[in-house]
């Protein structure tokens, strides 16, 4: 281990070699979990800390080019990570449903991306707690404002084509000053800061101020996107929301989707054509009544269903990507809606009383005989206690089955791992019983894995024999959650991991595939069968310190 800007860290996964991937040029490692993983060692890493508030998950980052649209690894990982805050119209950055498959990710204005990404202009209307949206955000003097519509762009080559809407409204009598290079008919106002006159197009981050003193002068803004995306509100439409004037939206399709107040904008495309949306504007402009109706809902608490959808992606995007790496490399459940890791469904932890597994699963044992099954009185190793005995991380459980046959457990890094070894005169059938009572049918992935999933959860047996031949075919499921696994020999040793976890219900078809967590888990039993038994030979007398290290020694060639 070692100390990342004075945290520790387990190097476990920092040897994976980087993946080579080439979208644009030298995407440089962006950190996931690092509490116990260390994914760096590097000297230009930085914490992150978003907003000076420190993340639930520790962990760290390289510095990033940044720029419109930018690529990151998760460290440790292929995992490519494409963030972008433009639409994808004009910076083509798609979300491809069935990237995930080739473990890419997306971080843009998508709700389709898996660490979406809001306009941080949202953040200071949505997170009004106190009082109501007009304490702070009160509405335009109707009687003061210019009868008309303020409209602030530079781009005249939009690919939804507002700046002919803007036209048209122009044409049918709408008063439209547009004030910025896209175009400019009308000077801002003289009441305005001199060092804020003359040509708009400067950065945003020095006339935001002025777009909205000048929003509050007009009764209306024409808060037009450069292209009609889904998802895609920038700015233009939370900015005139908090000026208190009235927007005019034109942007996203599916803005009926992000569950704004009711009546607090008037929406371009419920118009069958820009004459009918001048003939309204015309209309709310000359009756006061109606106007106002537009500025009820800064009277009342925001709809629940826009703080829900909003709060969880506003800020704190690295901290939110933290999260997202940790639950899918340790198989935890993730909250795509609130963008938070969830408890796992089913019980990790290994628990044993009186020698027997009784979770992750209750075990039992049976003997097959002519009259078919009989259940098997166990005898266990341990002293006799009515107590349940968990967290076996450090310590093997060991019992006796029958005659030298013995079966010992201990858990690791959220999997419970089973050793079964010795000989036997009966034909032994270890019972499995989870707590998943309606699943889906057995299905087995290869000849080492079989899985039980329902819509939440699934429980996967990797098994391997001792020369680390797949042994999936000795399992079998029926209903309820009960598994068995049949002994066909009177003298063997099988190794069995059991892996809970939740699966990725975010991404469609994923139910189908095996997860990073459980490969990782899967494939520690199945490339290292020699070593899954190592913990197990502790507890037998015959094997001393030195013979379990050379056997180490021996099987990783010093």
């Amino acid at each position: 281990s070692k100390t990342l800007l004075s945290v520790r860290l387990d190097d476990t996964f920092s040897s994976n070699v980087i993946a080579t991937k080439e979208k644009l040029p030298t995407p440089p490692k962006m950190y996931g979990y690092y509490n116990d993983d260390s994914f760096s060692s590097d000297e230009n890493t930085r914490m992150f800390n978003d907003d000076d508030e420190q993340c639930d998950i520790k962990c760290a980052a390289e510095p990033s080019k940044g720029g419109i649209v930018f690529q990151q690894y998760v460290y440790g990982t292929d995992w490519l990570f494409t963030f972008s805050i433009e639409g994808e119209q004009r910076f083509p950055v798609r979300v491809d449903e069935n990237a995930w498959k080739r473990n890419e990710f997306y971080g843009t204005t998508s709700f389709k991306s898996e660490i979406p990404r809001a306009y941080s202009d949202a953040r200071e209307l949505l997170t009004v707690t106190v009082g109501i949206p007009a304490d702070k955000f009160p509405p335009v003097n109707y009687t003061a404002a210019i009868k008309g519509a303020s409209f602030l762009a530079r781009n005249c080559r939009s690919m939804n084509h507002r700046e002919e809407v803007v036209k048209k409204l122009i044409e049918a009598s709408v008063r439209v000053d547009s004030l910025s290079s896209c175009l400019r008919n009308s000077e801002p106002p003289k009441e305005l800061t001199p060092r804020y006159r003359g040509d708009f197009g400067l950065e945003v981050s020095k006339w935001t101020k002025t777009k909205s003193e000048i929003m509050q002068r007009y009764l209306f803004h024409l808060a037009f996107e450069n292209q009609n995306t889904d998802d895609y509100i920038t700015e233009k439409l939370w900015l005139t929301l908090k000026s208190g004037t009235i927007p005019v939206y034109l942007g996203a399709p599916n803005i009926g989707e992000h569950f704004l107040p009711k009546n607090s904008f008037i929406n371009v495309n419920d118009f069958s054509t820009t004459q009918e949306l001048a003939r309204y504007l015309i209309e709310v402009t000359n009756n006061e009544t109606l106007y106002n109706s537009y500025h009820v809902w800064r009277e009342e608490p925001l709809p629940q269903a826009l703080m829900d959808k909003y709060l969880p992606v506003l800020g704190r995007n690295n901290c939110r990507l933290c999260r997202w790496a940790h639950a899918r490399k340790y198989g935890l459940g993730w909250n795509h809606e609130q963008q938070l890791i969830k408890s796992i469904a089913l019980p990790r932890e290994a628990c044993v009383n009186l020698g027997l597994i009784r979770r992750p699963a209750i075990e039992t044992w049976w003997e097959e005989g002519e009259d078919g099954l009989v259940s098997l009185e166990v005898n266990s190793n341990e002293s006799s206690t009515s107590s349940t005995r968990c967290s076996l991380d450090e310590k093997v459980s060991m019992t006796t089955i029958e005659g030298a046959f013995s079966r010992s457990v201990w858990s690791h890094d959220g999997t419970t791992d089973i050793l079964l070894q010795g000989q036997s005169s009966k034909r032994l059938i270890l019972c499995l019983e989870f707590p998943m009572k309606q699943h889906k049918p057995l299905h087995q992935l290869n000849s080492h894995t079989v899985w039980i999933q329902n819509e939440v959860s699934r429980i996967s047996l990797v098994m391997v024999d001792d020369n680390g031949n797949g042994a999936a075919h000795l399992i079998s499921s029926a209903e309820s959650g009960f598994i068995s696994i049949k002994m066909n020999s009177s003298s063997l040793l099988i190794r069995l991991r059991i892996i809970i976890e939740d699966f990725d219900r975010f991404h469609k078809g994923a139910d189908q595939y095996e997860t990073y967590y459980g490969q990782i888990m899967g494939e520690d039993v199945r490339s290292h069968p020699r070593l899954f038994a190592l913990k197990s030979e502790s507890i037998d007398p015959s094997k001393s310190e030195s013979m379990i290290l050379k056997t180490v020694k021996d099987y990783l060639g010093e």
